[in-house]
């Protein structure tokens, strides 16, 4: 990757762009409709659809080296969003209104191709009508998806990629932008075919004036020239034909032969964790290529030491991170090894494609030992990761004492999926890292071992018996330092606050509730976070509890909220009612990790059942009690068909009922949710 010293950066920017070109406006002779495409993309097979989310409109397109996002949002501060997976990048433009802006698509998305100053764009071209009202732009963005997510959610921006040139036209405005290094850019344009252009002479800024019938409407051409990813075909198995169609264009939009997507329009690249976990929901129904693939992108980003990348920072984001770190523009890909989730789930869910009996002999060898960029084969890498197991396991089998759990750097709030400021309540030692996933990742690292898939790779294991013993050890000792009991009449008293507190009805006795939970995570000194929550999902996906367990879990699964997680709107991923005040502040129905829906934790509770089903030991009690959850559980996700490709949502109650509200569009809410997620296209293989 080139690398330059920022004297030379600024020279390279000074230096990007001809007298003539800075001076001329961006019109459409620049940009080439479907038309004029290359061969290479008209040959290929068009994805188009469209999800509307509340009052978030969606548009996506796919064609060849053409992948785009196109984000409309109502209400009184509207806002247009082009995401494009090529370099996690795009443009985005926010606006003011006086009135409440409703809009409406005037066309379908079409691709379009151009060539500027030696660099090759791609992007789409949409028409959109505002109702309402005329609007303001506020703010203009172009550059990497990353700058636009935080500016949206803390209003903050480098001041280094704040500088978009603007061109006004004809009834029409253009902006362009050059990325850091010069090495790509960005494109934007929009005509207006009903109002007109005005710019404010006091304030500079530009207003997008309605016509006299109250309309606006005009075309959107949003483009850019980082390096585009390569469409994955062939996801599915050959005999999975009857699907939800929603959820394989989501999936389809997110597949790339160099990574799966985590959703868009905010995570359009690689998270090590997305991509685990919804490789292991949806292995029943993935081609083994698609799988391969995918576990190809983790093993490429993974460490020497064996972590797996939680994140990537790549295009000008990288360019960012580097200027920040060296003084240098270096867009080399950046990764984060901080989480604690992502390095256990690897063994669980290689040995989960790997020991199945569809995986054959020959299959399992040759992809043990492909190679990755460095020349390091899969069997080293994976090697490595058990290293690293052991090295975070060990100590707690040798002495186990409360520090030697796994627990968050000092300093860090997040390190598992929870991954928000309040996910763990400022805790240290997470409730899924230690109880479900380490022994999990114990377990799977005997069976590979066992298997002959990794002779000679792993120094740290002594013995297949020590590494059995160490799994024993954790399934046996940990969990119960999570556990917490309340007193029947305290745990009444505090569901009935509770209720009146979040406006709920209150009719309970004694007998209605069951104060037995895993705390959901534990605080540096010992003491647990009393939050009930839905991380158990990780026990019934990859263990084995005992009867008595699984009971309790199902119990506080399948209960009805706030006694439980169970709504008619969804299972919560977190109930606070036996928490303090303060903490159920913290988990609220706005808050990401609070008292909200995410469908992934849905679909993994639904996979996790079916597998304790598959079991002979589990007395008939207990099965049937895993029917009745997994019924109750699925009449819930038939209910909400409304979200279904959804990162979360977030729910209102009235008139005695709960209703489904959209995440990130009422105020309060911390961020926003994605309308596609890769981890809510599962339901492909998650199936009643």
């Amino acid at each position: 990757m080139k690398s330059i010293t920022v004297i030379s950066l600024i020279l390279v920017l000074a230096a990007g762009c001809s007298d003539t070109e800075q001076s001329a406006a961006i019109s459409n002779e620049h940009w080439v409709s479907s038309g004029g495409l290359a061969e290479a993309v008209t040959t290929q097979p068009v994805l188009a659809f469209e999800v509307q989310e509340g009052r978030n409109l969606n548009a996506f397109y796919r064609q060849g080296p053409v992948a785009a996002h196109l984000s409309l949002t109502e209400g009184l501060a509207p806002r247009l969003i082009a995401a494009f997976p090529a370099g996690n990048s795009g443009v985005g433009i926010w606006f003011d209104s006086t009135t409440d802006i409703d809009w409406d698509w005037q066309r379908p998305l079409s691709p379009l191709s151009a060539e500027r100053a030696g660099q090759r764009y791609y992007g789409i071209q949409g028409q959109a009508e505002a109702v309402g009202g005329s609007l303001r732009i506020t703010k203009v963005l172009l550059g990497s998806i990353r700058v636009l997510r935080n500016y949206h959610q803390q209003s903050e921006i480098p001041e280094i990629v704040d500088n978009a040139e603007v061109y006004p036209g004809d009834n029409q405005i253009s902006w362009k932008r050059q990325r850091l290094d010069g090495q790509a850019g960005y494109l934007l344009n929009l005509k207006i075919t009903e109002g007109s252009l005005q710019q404010d002479q006091s304030s500079g800024e530009w207003i997008l004036n309605a016509s006299d019938r109250g309309k606006l409407a005009f075309s959107i051409q949003a483009m850019t020239s980082e390096t585009a990813l390569t469409p994955l075909d062939n996801i599915l198995r050959a005999e999975v034909t009857e699907v939800d169609n929603t959820h394989l264009q989501a999936l389809r939009f997110l597949s790339y032969e160099e990574k799966l997507l985590a959703g868009s329009w905010r995570f359009l690249t690689y998270f090590g964790r997305d991509t685990l976990l919804s490789l292991r929901l949806l292995m029943p129904v993935l081609s083994d290529d698609a799988i391969e693939s995918a576990l190809g992108s983790v093993f490429e980003r993974m460490s020497p030491k064996g972590r797996v990348a939680h994140e990537e920072d790549i295009g000008e984001f990288a360019l960012l991170r580097s200027l920040q770190q060296s003084q240098k523009a270096d867009d080399s890909p950046q990764y984060d090894y901080e989480m604690l989730d992502d390095d256990l789930m690897l063994l669980p869910i290689v040995a989960e494609y790997l020991l199945d009996e569809r995986t054959g002999q020959q299959r399992r060898e040759a992809f043990i030992a492909r190679r990755r960029t460095d020349g390091k084969s899969y069997a080293e890498i994976l090697g490595a990761n058990i290293d690293y197991l052991l090295s975070v396991t060990r100590p707690f089998y040798q002495q186990p004492s409360l520090s030697n759990l796994i627990g968050l750097a000092e300093g860090h709030y997040d390190g598992n999926w929870r991954d928000s400021e309040e996910g763990l309540d400022g805790a240290r030692y997470p409730y899924d890292v230690n109880a479900a996933l380490a022994p999990a990742a114990l377990r799977a690292a005997l069976k590979l071992h066992q298997s002959g898939l990794l002779n000679g790779h792993g120094e740290s294991i002594q013995n297949l018996a020590e590494l059995e013993d160490i799994a024993r050890h954790w399934q046996q000792k940990v969990p119960p330092l999570f556990f917490v009991k309340m007193e029947p009449e305290q745990a009444r008293k505090a569901v009935l606050q509770y209720s009146k507190k979040i406006g709920l009805p209150a009719a309970v006795t004694e007998e209605d509730i069951s104060p037995e939970f895993a705390a959901l995570a534990l605080n540096a000194d010992g003491a647990p976070v009393p939050v009930i929550h839905s991380d158990t999902g990780f026990d019934l996906l990859f263990s084995e509890p005992d009867a008595h367990r699984l009971q309790q879990i199902l119990r506080n699964l399948s209960a009805d909220f706030p006694l439980g997680l169970y709504t008619s709107v969804g299972m919560l991923v977190a109930n606070p009612v036996y928490a303090s005040v303060d903490t159920q502040e913290r988990f609220g129905s706005g808050n990401y990790h609070g008292t909200v829906v995410w469908s992934w934790q849905q679909a993994m509770v639904l996979s996790g059942i079916e597998r304790q089903l598959r079991r002979t030991d589990l007395p008939e009690s207990v099965r049937a009690q895993l029917r009745q959850a997994q019924d109750k559980l699925w009449q819930t996700v038939s209910a909400t068909e409304d979200l279904k490709t959804s990162e979360l949502w977030s729910w209102s109650f009235a008139d005695g009922h709960f209703q489904m509200k959209p995440f990130g569009q009422s105020r309060g809410d911390i961020t926003e949710s994605n309308p596609i997620q890769l981890w809510s296209t599962v339901y492909l293989a998650v199936r009643p």
